[in-house]
């Protein structure tokens, strides 16, 4: 059995998308902030910027051993990646929303205005995705925008990836040629 990871910016729909796919597809379902948490792996909290620090050599560590041995596939997500052996890792879906729609969400969720602002700026210049392609090969990472989409048709991309009914994908989201736009007039 293997991991499918599920990453993106805070917001995006990671936690909602990971349910509904494991649901869907009888994965065991893995937060990997709720992990790091239970099983002790915060290095520290930045009071600068309000955020745990997890120990991802632990997390990965710890994630490597148990899904080699689990029973049934596992969805895992987190906005950040754990390092896993490549035989483990089924796909990496890095889920991205447009900036002003992020922080429509990060303030109704009652984000402080420098957490919206970290994360919105995260976005935008792909920190996660970036991340993904410093870790994984490029086949197994796909990119879904989640602006203005519900949870079961962002599920039902990743079901057609994870199928082979579509090809895995990166770079659709630019949010930086909108933002420069925006800000040029």
């Amino acid at each position: 059995m293997r991991v499918i990871l599920i990453t993106g910016s805070p917001g995006v729909g990671k936690t909602l998308a990971a349910d509904r796919l494991a649901e869907r597809i009888g994965a065991e379902r893995v937060e990997l902030g709720e992990l790091c948490d239970r099983m002790g792996f915060i290095l520290a909290f930045d009071k600068r910027r309000g955020s745990k620090v997890a120990d991802i050599d632990r997390l990965s560590s710890y994630l490597a051993e148990y899904a080699s041995k689990a029973d049934r596939d596992i969805a895992a997500s987190g906005h950040y990646l754990a390092k896993l052996p490549d035989e483990l890792v089924r796909f990496v879906f890095v889920l991205r929303c447009r900036p002003e729609e992020l922080e429509r969400r990060l303030e109704g969720k009652g984000f402080p205005p420098s957490k919206v602002f970290e994360n919105v700026e995260a976005e935008i210049l792909d920190c996660c995705l970036l991340d993904a392609l410093s870790l994984y090969d490029r086949s197994k990472i796909h990119e879904i925008d989640t602006t203005g989409r519900s949870v079961d048709e962002v599920v039902d991309e990743m079901l057609k990836v994870l199928k082979g009914e579509l090809k895995p994908s990166i770079g659709i989201c630019n949010w930086l040629e909108g933002i420069s736009e925006e800000y040029l007039r």
